[in-house]
C-alpha cells in the first residue's frame, strides 16, 4: 500500500480516529486551507509497476456512508510550488552557506580537528596562510569550491525552492551545526 510522508508545506498532523491506535493509522501531515486538506502519498514500487503497466489507482474513505469530494494527482498542487525567485537576501543567505560547506569529497563527514587534519595532509593551512591549531575544528575548502557550491545552490533554488535547496544541504549537516568550525585551504 501506498504509503504517506511529510512534505514541507504541510501545516496540520491528523491523527488517528478514536477507533483506531498509531500503529494500525500513523499521522498524517496535510496542508490545510480550512476548506481542502492535502496530503502527499508515495506509491510502493511494485504498484508504481502496476500503475506504469495500466493499473488503476484506487481511493478508500474510511466513512461507510457517503464519500466527500476529493482529488488525486501525481503533479504537486499549485499551493506548494515553492517560492523560486532569487532576491538578494536568498543569494546572500546561499551564499554563506557556501562559505560553509566543505570539498565535495569531504561531505557526509564531520569537520576535523587541526591534529586530524594535518595527519591526512600536513600541507594544509588556515586561510591565513597559518598552521592550524590542533584542538580547532576545521574543513577543507577553498574559494572555487565556495564558488562552485554558490552555483549549485542557485541552481537547485531556481530548480525546487528552498526545500531543493535543503536536499542539497543535508549530507554537510555536520559543517553547518559546528559554527566555531574555519576553512582550511
Amino acid at each position: 500500500m501506498a504509503f504517506f510522508i511529510n512534505f514541507p508545506e504541510a501545516n496540520k498532523s491528523l491523527g488517528p480516529p478514536s477507533d483506531m491506535t498509531a500503529e494500525t493509522c500513523g499521522t498524517l501531515a496535510v496542508h490545510t486551507d480550512g476548506t481542502t486538506c492535502i496530503s502527499c502519498w508515495r506509491p510502493t514500487p511494485q504498484e508504481l509497476a502496476e500503475l506504469n503497466a495500466g493499473g488503476s489507482l484506487w481511493l478508500g474513505i474510511r466513512s461507510g456512508m457517503s464519500q466527500p469530494a476529493v482529488f488525486l494527482t501525481a503533479f504537486q498542487p499549485e499551493f506548494a510550488k515553492p517560492d523560486t525567485t532569487l532576491t538578494k537576501e536568498v543569494d546572500a543567505a546561499l551564499a554563506t552557506f557556501a562559505q560553509r560547506l566543505p570539498h565535495p569529497d569531504y561531505h557526509g563527514l564531520r569537520p576535523m580537528t587541526g591534529e586530524e587534519l594535518r595527519r591526512h595532509n600536513p600541507d594544509l593551512l588556515r586561510i591565513d596562510g597559518g598552521l592550524m591549531d590542533e584542538h580547532t575544528l576545521y574543513f577543507v575548502s577553498s574559494i572555487d569550491i565556495q564558488l562552485a557550491h554558490l552555483i549549485r545552490m542557485r541552481r537547485a533554488f531556481q530548480d525546487g525552492g528552498q526545500p531543493a535547496v535543503v536536499a542539497y544541504l543535508k549530507p554537510y549537516r555536520e559543517f553547518l551545526h559546528s559554527p566555531e568550525t574555519q576553512p582550511v585551504y
